[in-house]
């Protein structure tokens, strides 16, 4: 089997199936792209440990490290998968997975918010840097937001994993809320609009 019909295969069987993220799928089409333009597309069992060591250590010379890491880990789902259907390929466990580099989290305080809040010119960005600090929620998440959705200061999001969580909004955040949806005139379900469109 082709490298870049291993990785259709799996996508088809495991990322569609499973209603992963568009992003998800994105990310594990660039790692095939990658895999190709170094071997060609060739047959996928013909990868041998010295190869995909080759391949690693080109885009250590391009790639941050853990990008590195995560093309890595999707390569290795792929040689899983395909095992379990009797293809003769690498097993995924000869290929060690780089470690991850530990990060300091950098955390903005309640001080730089509140600058932020101020100097924002429009009560939309205004809720938007206050729902976001004081909910602890993505922006993918946020965009995804309903007026509906928010019921006595809180409101459930669907993360990764596709797991459910309840957050809460603080009351800067709900009269800022209050002040910006006081100046929408459309009946758009979305939480925020665009400026030149209905759509999040």
């Amino acid at each position: 089997m082709k490298i870049s019909e291993a990785f259709k295969a799996y996508a088809r069987d495991v990322i569609v199936f499973k209603n992963q993220s568009k992003k998800t799928e994105e990310n594990h089409f660039i790692c095939c792209k990658a895999l190709v333009v170094f071997f060609d597309d060739v047959e996928i069992e013909s990868l041998t440990f010295s190869m995909i060591r080759d391949w690693k250590a080109e885009l250590d010379k391009h790639r941050s490290h853990e990008t590195v890491r995560n093309y890595i880990i999707k390569l290795r789902v792929v040689l899983k998968y395909l095992r379990e259907r009797g293809h003769n390929c690498l097993r995924p466990d000869e290929i060690p997975v780089p470690k991850r580099t530990d990060k300091v989290p950098i955390f903005i305080t309640e001080s730089e918010v509140s600058r932020l809040i101020v100097g924002a010119k429009k009560l939309r960005n205004k809720a938007i840097v206050s729902l976001l600090y004081g909910s602890g929620i993505r922006v993918s998440e946020l965009c995804n937001l309903d007026i509906a959705d928010i019921k006595d200061m809180s409101f459930t999001v669907v993360g990764k994993g596709s797991k459910a969580r309840i957050c809460f909004i603080d009351d800067r955040t709900k009269y800022l809320l209050d002040e910006y949806l006081a100046t929408r005139n459309d009946n758009y379900p979305y939480l925020f609009t665009g400026k030149y469109t209905s759509q999040r």
